[in-house]
């Protein structure tokens, strides 16, 4: 694969496609992005449309006083009037990089995917670059004009990689100012830094909530007494037990204060949260004597995508969901529902392949859903992958119509033909 071959055929549309605006006459325009670029892992990586702003298209379009900010009309290239998708801006050089582009993608798997993605993303971005670099003299364009990437899975990371830092200091002074203030912040005494994480749980900007979580994860048993607390003083704490749960550790203290604030919610949300925590504590002979919403919600954790998400996920086990229906079989339904097929379940490896096959032969035909399910997984090893199939082909023989088709979309994503 020729990268700079692809990154020099991005260049040289997008220059013409913007070069052919300029010369109409149109107002500076401060941005030029490549955007829209689908990717879906093991599957397609499309090729980037592109658009142009100006200040003044801008302000006739969308009203005046648009924010800054980079999830505004104004960094959002769909809203911008110039919009053209691959075909409308694309040479022949470009346009005969789709195909070989998908085919390089998905030669090997999806690490190789994933490693093909990370270098069309650093092609793009580069392209961005020299984008600017061509056109930052040119007096038809914004003193302060930039090319950039634009990609919602990482809209100020592809802001960045484009763009120099005076620049995105200048178009994006508040992330630079939510730089700054993550230095003070790690600067200041530990207890200092867990409180103001902990006041960060209920924001949403500026070092918002779900960073906030990341941080707490991270501390482990550090942060345990000060989240505890928050625990019982918060009116809706699900953040706080999920943390609790993901954080993984499970000491007595945590156990307890889980259990007590589950006994006390009146709220599900919070009921719910305090069990899937629980269970990520591995907390499971308590949950299963708890009340029939508890121990399903709690039980049924460790086979959803929580599981990938704690800091030490737990190994495949079907043998406590067995417990609990053998225990309680009017709760199958329950069971079911909170692991449909279409939900997001764990991600299994290699050492897990013995009991998701073993889960094909389970007398619970949940369990055979989920198996057939997690066994469609393109990271196993090819060894496990060869294995897979061979249970996914015996399943097609299963009595339970969604075990089959589950079995066959297995077969499908593992692409065994």
């Amino acid at each position: 694969m020729d990268w700079n071959a692809l990154q020099n055929a991005l260049f040289d549309s997008a220059r013409d496609a913007l070069e052919t605006l300029l010369n109409e006459g149109i107002p500076a325009p401060y941005a030029v992005a490549f955007h829209a670029s689908y990717r879906e892992e093991d599957r397609v990586i499309d090729l980037p449309s592109l658009a142009v702003s100006s200040e003044a298209t801008l302000e006739e379009d969308h009203g005046p006083g648009q924010p800054r900010d980079i999830s505004g009309v104004r960094w959002n290239p769909a809203d911008w009037r110039w919009d053209w998708e691959l075909d409308d801006y694309a040479n022949p050089a470009l346009q005969a990089w789709d195909q070989p582009l998908q085919i390089e993608a998905n030669r090997e798997g999806p690490q190789h995917w994933q490693a093909v993605e990370a270098q069309f993303v650093a092609s793009v971005a580069q392209a961005a670059r020299a984008l600017r670099e061509h056109f930052k003299d040119d007096p038809r364009v914004d003193r302060h004009f930039v090319a950039l990437f634009h990609d919602f899975n990482d809209e100020v990371g592809m802001a960045r990689a484009s763009m120099p830092p005076e620049l995105f200091a200048w178009h994006f002074p508040e992330e630079v100012a939510t730089d700054r203030l993550r230095e003070e912040i790690a600067a200041l005494p530990y207890a200092e830094q867990l409180s103001f994480y902990l006041d960060r749980l209920q924001r949403t900007q500026r070092i918002g909530s779900e960073e906030a979580q990341a941080w707490l994860i991270a501390q482990g048993p550090r942060a345990s007494s000060a989240l505890i607390e928050r625990l019982h003083q918060v009116k809706d704490p699900y953040a706080i037990a999920r943390i609790l749960g993901l954080a993984g550790h499970a000491d007595t203290a945590v156990i307890e204060a889980l259990r007590l604030r589950l006994g006390q919610a009146q709220q599900e949300t919070t009921r719910h949260w305090c069990a899937r925590a629980l269970a990520c504590l591995d907390d499971v002979e308590w949950l299963l004597g708890q009340a029939d919403d508890v121990a399903v919600e709690g039980l049924c954790t460790p086979l959803s995508h929580l599981n990938d998400k704690r800091t030490q996920p737990a190994a495949l086990d079907y043998s406590v969901l067995i417990s609990l229906l053998e225990q309680r079989p009017g709760l199958t339904a329950a069971v079911e529902d909170a692991l449909k097929p279409g939900s997001s379940f764990t991600t299994i490896s290699d050492q897990d392949l013995p009991q998701a096959l073993a889960g094909l032969a389970s007398p619970y035909r949940v369990i055979r859903r989920h198996a057939a399910c997690v066994l469609n997984n393109r990271w196993l090893g090819a060894a496990a992958q060869a294995q897979a199939i061979q249970g996914l082909l015996q399943a097609l023989q299963d009595d339970d119509e969604k075990v089959r088709y589950l079995a066959q979309l297995g077969l499908e994503g593992l692409r065994h033909s």
